[in-house]
């Protein structure tokens, strides 16, 4: 009885498939990005931020909303000719946006690639959008403890690796009111990956140890210079 049944099911099943002319799902569907991504709270809470692809071929936009009234028209941004790439709350109110923007056709240096980045920074109250000269920088660190400052990291040219993989970062504490970068340390390949703390202390790294072949783990306690190995 019950393969009778089940026999009687798929004869359903197939007719309803048959008269809705059920089609595969176009290959450039699995190709397309999320609608709607990264999605963050302010730190008090009073702002919920995301980044939101509009159309099949249209690139990310910010939107902004009050958490208290979601129906409210959200402040929207774009970047174009840029694309946006990323973001990070860096006070209640502020912003730090990461863009990127095809300058090339081919790759002519070494690690180069097509693209090339800046970051700027939104002031949602002023509803206004800086973006800064550094070229291809990454975000280390926002700095909760320093509303006004982050930390970037920079692949610096022409420092040796025995491997492309692991070229040391060089990181700089950055000012977003001035503009202006200070050194904070140069990474090598012992230690070319440094995650910061809160307060902009580096904490935690990993490097490659050239001689053994091996990847090697350090942490160190904030205000110490020496890397203790953990793993």
């Amino acid at each position: 009885m019950k393969k009778i049944s089940a026999f009687i099911f798929l004869i359903i099943v197939s007719n309803i498939c048959v008269a809705n002319k059920v089609e595969p799902y176009p290959l450039d569907y699995f190709a397309m990005r999320d609608v709607i991504q990264r999605v963050s709270l302010s730190p008090d809470g009073t702002r919920l931020a995301l980044l939101k692809t509009p159309s099949k071929k249209g690139n990310p936009i910010l939107e902004v909303y009050y958490t208290n009234d979601l129906t409210k028209k959200p402040l929207r941004v774009n970047a174009d000719p840029m694309e946006i790439t990323n973001y990070y709350w860096v006070s209640n109110s502020n912003i730090v946006m990461s863009f990127r923007q095809k300058v090339r056709d081919q790759i002519e240096g070494f690690n180069q690639g097509v693209y090339e980045g800046l970051i700027g920074k939104l002031d949602v109250e002023k509803e206004s959008l800086r973006k800064f000269k550094e070229v291809n920088p990454g975000v280390a660190s926002t700095l909760p403890q320093k509303p006004e400052k982050i930390i970037l990291s920079f692949r610096p040219e022409g420092v040796a690796s025995p491997d492309p993989r692991f070229r040391p970062l060089s990181y700089y504490e950055f000012d977003l009111k001035s503009g202006q970068k200070k050194l904070v340390m140069r990474g090598n390949i012992k230690h070319f990956n440094v995650r910061f703390d809160e307060d902009g202390n580096p904490v935690f790294a990993n490097g490659f140890d050239v001689a053994n072949g091996e990847f090697v783990y350090y942490v160190r306690e904030p205000g110490q210079s020496e890397w203790e190995e953990i793993y």
